[in-house]
């Protein structure tokens, strides 16, 4: 097979979305092309507005030219991300900086009759706020729970969706939006925007924990009471979706037979927790259990919460910190940080944003993918190029 012709362009773009007001001196050092190469690569991301040229930057210790530092256009379009659950979606804009232009939740006031069907109607009652960030819509990124087929776009399952057989949600979708759409597992989704919104500097190794507080809203239907988790798994950088898209779809070790929680708690006491206040203790101290379990089997460098949990803030930081510790088994401390996710109640439609705008910079792979391979494993350059043809992008 042959080897992908836009890997050096993709590989530029990365790098300066990566580290912003880099030199083109810079670029061709760290990824050892010469100089020439970057020079045609960077005129056409220029041409192309993808990047953008910043004023010159200081000059050296021996004088002479001022290097010119470049930037991702942050104006080159708008990535919208959603959450769909149940009950509401959740929506953010984000630019390729990836900032929030804007944040907008949509109460659904019934049952939806499909996933797309709650798609297409959010799509329009966020048409005015896609409209006042004057950016092109150039993509979108769904979150959901359950387990997801991200690369051919089908849900399995999802227990809080209520989703028994497969659901080929872009065949529903196809042809109705002209942007590419990207849909995700919620916890993988809050993986994304720790790994791109939060810092430059990743840790390769970290479980999100995505923990959404259901002790104050029962809902029996859809088996999900007191804390409803999922995990976010990252190890050596890559997201680890499993063999079957299951992985960080989570239950208790202690969960008990015939209980509609997570958690080995019998469902009366998790349901009437007004009645019983040690209820929430003890599903948080579980948790920690769980996760501790897991911090240390795969050596994890930090553990991040989110989704509602971090209303209970230091109770369950603390309690997760020291389950890690001591749940070690050798006598020197473990090095695992445990901490609150700052995006809040929209850490799953930002992350959602995310994972398309990490798209637009991953390198392809070195060869040539089959013919019959999906739109959606367009990455990087290619993905760039594909915005072009379906006429966004453009400003």
């Amino acid at each position: 097979m042959p080897i992908h012709g836009t890997a050096n362009i993709s590989r530029v773009s990365r790098m300066v979305w990566l580290h912003p007001g880099i030199s083109r001196i810079e670029i061709a050092r760290k990824l050892d092309l010469d100089k020439s190469t970057i020079t045609n690569i960077i005129s056409r991301l220029i041409r192309q507005r993808i990047i953008l040229p910043l004023e010159e930057g200081d000059a050296g210790p021996r004088g002479g030219r001022r290097p010119i530092g470049l930037s991702v256009n942050g104006r080159f379009g708008l990535i919208l991300g959603l959450e769909i659950t149940t009950d509401k979606v959740q929506a953010v804009g984000m630019n390729l900086h990836g900032h929030m232009v804007f944040m907008r939740k949509i109460v659904l006031e019934e049952a939806p009759a499909s996933l797309g069907t709650v798609f297409q109607e959010a799509l329009k009652k966020l048409d005015n706020d896609i409209r006042s960030a004057a950016l092109p819509l150039i993509g979108i990124g769904i979150g959901v729970s359950g387990i997801v087929n991200a690369r051919e776009g089908i849900i399995y399952q999802s227990n809080p969706l209520d989703i028994r057989q497969p659901v080929a949600f872009y065949d529903e979708i196809s042809g109705t939006v002209p942007v590419p759409v990207f849909i995700e597992n919620d916890a993988n989704c809050c993986c994304w925007e720790e790994m791109v919104c939060t810092s430059r500097e990743r840790q390769p190794n970290f479980i999100f924990v995505l923990a959404e507080d259901r002790f104050h809203k029962v809902n029996r239907s859809d088996g999900r009471i007191g804390f409803a988790v999922g995990l976010g798994i990252v190890v050596n950088g890559t997201l680890i979706r499993g063999n079957d898209y299951s992985a960080g779809e989570f239950q208790s070790i202690f969960w008990k037979q015939g209980n509609l929680s997570q958690f080995s708690i019998d469902d009366d006491v998790m349901m009437h927790f007004d009645r019983h206040p040690e209820a929430i203790d003890t599903a948080v101290q579980e948790l920690a259990a769980n996760v501790a379990f897991l911090a240390n089997s795969l050596d994890v460098s930090k553990v991040v919460l989110g989704g509602g949990i971090e209303k209970y803030g230091s109770k369950v930081v603390d309690a997760i910190q020291r389950a890690i510790e001591a749940n070690w088994s050798y006598p020197d401390q473990i090095s695992c940080d445990v901490h609150l996710n700052k995006a809040g109640e929209y850490v799953v439609a930002a992350g959602a944003a995310a994972m398309f705008l990490e798209k637009l910079f991953t390198l392809p792979p070195l060869q040539v993918e089959a013919a019959d391979d999906p739109p959606t494993e367009l990455v990087g350059y290619d993905l760039f190029q594909s915005l072009r043809h379906t006429g966004s992008g453009k400003n």
